[in-house]
C-alpha cells in the first residue's frame, strides 16, 4: 500500500514558464543581431535553447565528479559559444540564466492538491536543481513541504538510481510503499522504475499522448487533482 509520495518539482509542482528561453534570448540576441557570427544566421533563441537543453542533459548524465547545476550551466554555455564561434566568457555571461531560476510560480492545482494529500500520505520533494533557487521558489509560493532533496544536497542527478535510493534511505521509507510523481518520462518514470519503485507520469500538456512508452508508468494523469483518486485505486488494488 502506498504511504509515501516523492514529487518532482519543476514542471510538476512549479512552472518553469518561458524564463529559460527569455534568458537565452538575452544572452544571444546581441550576437544574432550583430551579423558577426554567421553560424547564428537563421537560428532563433528558441532553437538555441533546444540545443542548450540537449547539452545540459548530456553534461548531467556524463559528468564524472558531481558539480552543482549552476556550474553545469556555465559548461553548457561554453559549449554553445564554442559551437557558434563566440569568444565571450561563459562564466560572465551566464547570469540571465541563473536569474531565470528565481521567482517561478506554482501551478494552480499544486497547493490545494498537496494539502489534500498531506492528510493521508507522507510527502517529500526530489528535484534536479541546486538547493538555493528551489528554497526561494518554495518561500515565494508558500510551498510548505518539510522533506526536500535536491541534486545538490544528494550529490547525484536524476535519473541515476542512487538519487531515488538516497531519498528512501534518508526518509527511512520502504520502496514498496513509495510512489514517485513527475512530468519527465526519463527522470520520473524510467529512473524510479530502475529501483522497481511505483511511478506516476504527470502529462499536463498531453506530451506523451499516443506514445508507445517502453517502460510503463503505473498511471498517467493530466492534473494533480487526479492524483488522490488514482492513489486510492492503486491502494485498493493492493
Amino acid at each position: 500500500m502506498i504511504q509515501n509520495i516523492i514529487f518532482d518539482v519543476y514542471g510538476t509542482l512549479i512552472s518553469t514558464g518561458t524564463g529559460s528561453i527569455e534568458a537565452t534570448k538575452e544572452i544571444f540576441m546581441s550576437f544574432i543581431q550583430s551579423g558577426k557570427y554567421l553560424s547564428l544566421a537563421g537560428i532563433s533563441p528558441h532553437d538555441i535553447y533546444k540545443k542548450w537543453k540537449q547539452y545540459h542533459r548530456e553534461h548531467i548524465q556524463t559528468i564524472e565528479n558531481f558539480r552543482p547545476e549552476r556550474e553545469i550551466f556555465v559548461m553548457d554555455l561554453a559549449k554553445l559559444y564554442q559551437e557558434f564561434g563566440i569568444s565571450n566568457c561563459a562564466e560572465k555571461d551566464i547570469m540571465p540564466m541563473i536569474r531565470s531560476l528565481y521567482g517561478r510560480k506554482v501551478f494552480e492545482d499544486t497547493l490545494s492538491s498537496l494539502e489534500q494529500l498531506k492528510s493521508k500520505y507522507r510527502i517529500a520533494l526530489g528535484s534536479t536543481t541546486d538547493t538555493e533557487p528551489l528554497t526561494e521558489n518554495m518561500v515565494v509560493n508558500q510551498l510548505m513541504v518539510e522533506n526536500v532533496y535536491t541534486s545538490e544536497s544528494l550529490k547525484v542527478y536524476k535519473p541515476q538510481p542512487e538519487f531515488y535510493r538516497k531519498i528512501l534511505e534518508k526518509q527511512a521509507w520502504n520502496l514498496e510503499e513509495t510512489v514517485y510523481v513527475g512530468d519527465s518520462y526519463e527522470d520520473d518514470i524510467v529512473g524510479p522504475k530502475k529501483l522497481s519503485m511505483k511511478a506516476i507520469l504527470l502529462d499536463r500538456n498531453h506530451r506523451y499522448y499516443g506514445e508507445q512508452l517502453k517502460i510503463k508508468p503505473d498511471a498517467i494523469i493530466t492534473s494533480l487533482n487526479e492524483l488522490k483518486g488514482v492513489l486510492e485505486i492503486m491502494n485498493n488494488g493492493d
